[in-house]
């Protein structure tokens, strides 16, 4: 049995894909697994993939014979995952050579904890770090067309779960926190990710409910933004092509986002006395509007539709 399991879901991630699996196999934690699973991708990123398979055994590739969706994809790296730790990583993010192995101290000095980050930095398509303008106080890429909120602050590391539930709520906005490290036994009592856009929101919130977030304070960890990422994702539809599920409520539809957040939260272990004070905290915040903001581009050029799965998809609820 391996330590860690690394799930890579990609579609079409032939630009970075090889990228990602450098950094991941050149970890100064070596006892790991990595398993991509292709979406039925159309360009070169099935011979990237398994020539790194036929180089190490540590890499595992699947292929599915259509595109299920980005959330099913993801889910299915964590199926198959054997490690006692588990970590998503999308296709065309980073991390620093130490990323793995100091998240991995920090879960193993804290039993409260279910979950361990580092710091993050956000990057272009070229590695190169996005621009912080303080008056707007918002991330641009070099070229100024898009413009970005930056990853979240630490959040959910009250020892009491109705204040983390309160602070995953508020604080799970960029949800770069879906990308760390995990104890694979917690998240598989959770609903993993949910078939809808943004439902990586409601997995960290429930997580969040089942135990401590830790964040090494180090900037090891490279979010990368790019034309082809799904947060640059803007109608419904195109949000419904990435995911692979369509909308419920039309205008309302981001209500489905605290459908989900209730359900997983009454399937927890939280007293019935707590979990209708969670309840009665999520719904102020839903009728308040509370679901943070999509990014917003200065320009149409990104605005194009994408379904590329070797994106991340982490948004606030809309």
């Amino acid at each position: 049995m391996v330590a860690l399991s690394i799930g890579v879901p990609v579609y079409n991630g032939e630009r970075y894909v090889a990228e990602a699996l450098d950094c991941l196999l050149s970890q100064t934690f070596k006892d790991l697994e990595v398993i991509v699973s292709d979406n039925a991708s159309t360009d070169a990123t099935a011979d990237i993939v398994r020539s790194y398979a036929e180089r190490d055994p540590r890499v595992k590739y699947y292929r599915n014979p259509t595109n299920i969706g980005a959330q099913p994809n993801y889910n299915r790296t964590f199926e198959r995952a054997a490690g006692k730790y588990f970590k998503w990583h999308a296709c065309d993010d980073l991390c620093a050579p130490t990323y793995l192995e100091k998240c991995v101290a920090a879960l193993e000095s804290d039993p409260s904890a279910v979950l361990c980050q580092s710091r993050t930095i956000l990057i272009d398509g070229a590695g190169a770090a996005l621009i912080f303008d303080p008056k707007l106080k918002i991330f641009m890429n070099r070229k100024r067309t898009v413009r970005i909120d930056g990853p979240d602050q630490h959040f959910a590391d009250s020892a009491d779960p109705i204040t983390r539930f309160r602070d995953a709520l508020l604080g799970a906005v960029s949800c770069q926190y879906v990308m760390a490290l995990m104890r694979t036994d917690v998240a598989r009592k959770t609903g993993l990710l949910a078939s809808y856009y943004a439902s990586d929101r409601a997995f960290l919130i429930e997580m969040a409910v089942r135990g401590r977030f830790l964040e090494v304070p180090e900037p090891l960890f490279f979010n990368r933004v790019h034309e082809r990422n799904s947060r640059m994702l803007i109608s419904a539809k195109d949000k419904e092509i990435w995911s692979g599920a369509s909308t419920w409520f039309g205008p309302l539809d981001f209500l489905k986002g605290y459908i989900d957040i209730s359900d997983r939260l009454l399937r927890t272990e939280l007293s019935l006395g707590a979990k209708i004070h969670c309840l009665r905290f999520a719904a102020s915040k839903a009728l308040a509007g509370r679901m943070g903001r999509p990014i917003t581009p200065i320009a149409d050029v990104f605005q194009q539709p994408q379904t590329d799965d070797c994106s991340r998809g982490r948004r606030p609820i809309t």
